[in-house]
């Protein structure tokens, strides 16, 4: 099956020329895929000579990474878990080692409904989960530090110099929404509002689904392009990017490690499980009293077991305030503010 796989989805291949190969997996979306890529810079400086294999679907965040060195995007369907595992059955014959990603925040510290741990106490799920980092056990399945990590996207020469192109003053990027109903934030427009009034400098740029808010004001600096961008628009330009602004998405990781400043809306994940690893970020969480089910540390696919109100918003992410939200910008602005009089 593993070859038939490489026969038909290799996009890259670079010969080995005698180092070491290292198969590794991560099925996974967007920032899946990017996060398990942080170990790679590491592994490449050990000498590994890497294929990567991933869902195709998300493939795209991870097409340019320079420590890839052959590439196989895997159709979803054509890898259950049955036939995940013997990919990696298989691959344990033909490399010299294999390092499995897969599952290294689903399945382990979000739990799907098909594991024990998704039916806990929610104090159970806090305690045990609650204080794992992605990024570290990325680190520990990999064999490096954390502190050796690099989670970050890698655009083209050609898409960086059309984000700097497209930028205009100071940039915020904000992600608009994520993979599941608690991963968009129903007082954007509110925050958006505030921003543009108080910082006469910074233009703002929404990108990711946008159907199920109320149409933005519309404002000079305001640039609502969801509709023109396509994904690697999105990451390339958070890269460039004074501030990024967003829930627990893919565009998000696409900037982990960069330094610009980051604004992390919490969900089913606590601030130790994703933020605190990353450069200049600060978490906002919902309101404890408001939202007592967070940080859930499940996963929704479905909306049995997360409250959704009216507005069609997950409790949680409906309790963020969006004073909060606005404070932590303008606390990422003043830093911009105090770097340039230095």
């Amino acid at each position: 099956m593993l070859q038939d796989l490489r026969d038909k989805y290799t996009e890259r291949s670079t010969p080995a020329d005698g180092k070491k190969r290292l198969a590794v997996f991560r099925m996974g979306g967007f920032g899946d895929l990017l996060m398990a890529t942080s170990c790679l810079p590491w592994l490449k400086s050990q000498g590994w000579h890497i294929t990567f294999f991933c869902s195709r679907r998300h493939s795209q965040a991870v097409w340019h990474d320079p420590n890839i060195d052959n590439f196989v995007p895997v159709d979803m369907g054509q890898c259950s878990d049955a036939q995940h595992g013997e990919m990696i059955r298989t691959a344990l014959s033909e490399y010299d080692a294999v390092l499995n990603l897969s599952d290294t925040c689903e399945g382990t510290s979000l739990q799907n409904p098909d594991r024990a741990a998704y039916w806990w106490p929610a104090k159970a799920r806090r305690a045990v989960f609650g204080g794992v980092s992605y990024l570290g056990l990325i680190a520990l399945l990999a064999g490096c530090e954390k502190d050796q990590l690099l989670e970050r996207f890698y655009p083209t020469a050609d898409e960086t110099a059309w984000a700097r192109r497209t930028k205009a003053g100071r940039n915020l990027l904000v992600s608009c929404s994520g993979s599941g109903v608690h991963k968009w934030y129903p007082h954007l427009g509110q925050v958006l509002a505030h921003l543009l009034h108080w910082l006469s400098d910074l233009h703002i740029w929404t990108v990711g689904e946008t159907s199920m808010f109320k149409p933005f004001a519309k404002h000079d600096r305001l640039h609502q392009v969801q509709h023109e961008w396509k994904l690697r628009q999105s990451m390339t330009f958070a890269t460039q990017a004074d501030i990024v602004l967003g829930p627990e998405t893919g565009l998000m990781h696409a900037v982990g490690h960069l330094p610009m400043a980051k604004v992390l809306l919490l969900s089913h994940s606590s601030a130790q499980n994703i933020g605190d690893d990353w450069i200049n970020c600060q978490t906002v969480s919902p309101d404890p009293v408001k939202a007592p089910c967070h940080p859930c540390h499940r996963m929704h696919r479905v909306k049995d077991f997360c409250e959704v109100l009216p507005s069609g918003a997950a409790l949680c992410a409906d309790s963020i305030a969006p004073m909060d939200v606005v404070r932590a910008v303008n606390r990422a602005h003043l830093k911009l503010e105090e770097r340039l009089c230095a």
